[in-house]
């Protein structure tokens, strides 16, 4: 599991541990919304089982979790749902569109995009700046441009459609002995990534890894170079078994000419 994964997972449970400890006992499930852009939140509980109201206080790890999962210019989440059992369950989803709350959001939105700067701005942001929308975009906190299904790195790429790279990746056969190579799809809707695909050394670190993102594009890392979004995972690769027995993961084993053929299409050297 990547580090930005594992730190998802540690503030996530902090924020459970926290709004679970600020209701007195006696509840059976904790459902949980909270709402961000910018500096702006709202945060709204209901308590099933127990008469309200409440105080409970908003974690800070909140902030930090949307820092942690923030994409470089694609942006972060703005909605949270959170569902807590008393026995120890925990559901949680997140939305990336504009929060349902009424507030007017235009200062709101220029914090956003200071904070979590993107390549493109969504419709309902520059409906929220209005007349101020040229002054906040003119700042460059984003690139109104589309991002590259290419790689963009410093030993260059080859960008060839998917046919020639399979036809490429036909007579493909590794340099070293021991490697292997594995598929990992990322299930969870807040991941950008949607399919990774990593070729292994015998000592079980990471060699390649190619990413295939949510919005279309991909990204390549190598110990000879690597895209900007795009880097080999630290430590020792876990097995196909420990992988998958995370929920938003599952694993599984890959031909190198089935993990030539991806790096290749993503425009690998």
């Amino acid at each position: 599991m990547s580090a930005p994964m594992i730190a998802e997972r540690q503030l996530l449970a902090a924020i459970v541990s926290r709004i679970s400890a600020d209701v007195p006992p006696g509840w059976t499930t904790l459902e949980v919304r909270i709402d961000i852009v910018g500096k702006q939140l709202n945060f709204f509980l209901s308590v099933e089982s127990l008469p309200g109201p409440f105080e409970v206080g908003v974690p800070h790890e909140v902030m930090d979790l949307r820092q942690v999962m923030y994409v470089p210019r694609r942006g972060t989440w703005f909605t949270m749902w959170l569902t807590i059992t008393s026995d120890g369950l925990v559901g949680v989803r997140f939305g990336r569109d504009r929060p349902n709350v009424r507030e007017q959001l235009a200062q709101a939105v220029t914090d956003e995009l200071r904070l979590f700067p993107r390549d493109s701005v969504p419709g309902w942001m520059r409906v929220e700046l209005g007349e101020h929308q040229e002054a906040v975009l003119g700042h460059g906190w984003f690139d109104d441009t589309t991002a590259s299904t290419c790689c963009n790195s410093e030993e260059g790429c080859d960008c060839i459609d998917r046919a020639e790279a399979v036809s490429r990746a036909a007579d493909f056969v590794p340099d070293l002995d021991g490697l292997r190579h594995l598929k990992i799809v990322h299930h969870s809707e807040f991941d950008h990534i949607a399919v990774s695909f990593s070729e292994i050394l015998a000592n079980g670190r990471e060699w390649r890894r190619v990413e295939l993102f949510r919005d279309g594009g991909g990204g390549l890392a190598a110990m000879s170079g690597r895209t900007e979004f795009t880097y080999l995972t630290s430590g020792l690769t876990p097995s196909i078994a420990e992988i998958s027995s995370y929920p938003q993961l599952s694993a599984e084993a890959i031909t190198s000419t089935d993990f030539q053929t991806e790096w290749l299409a993503v425009g690998g050297w």
